[in-house]
C-alpha cells in the first residue's frame, strides 16, 4: 500500500518488550 506523504520531517517508534526508541526520518519527494 502505498502512502502518499508530504515533505517533512516524522517520528516514529520502535518498541519491543521494554525497549523503546524514537527516532527521525526526514522525508524529501
Amino acid at each position: 500500500m502505498q502512502y502518499q506523504l508530504p515533505s517533512g520531517v516524522y517520528f516514529y517508534q520502535l518498541k519491543a518488550s521494554d525497549f523503546i526508541q524514537t527516532k527521525k526520518m526526514v522525508y524529501v519527494k
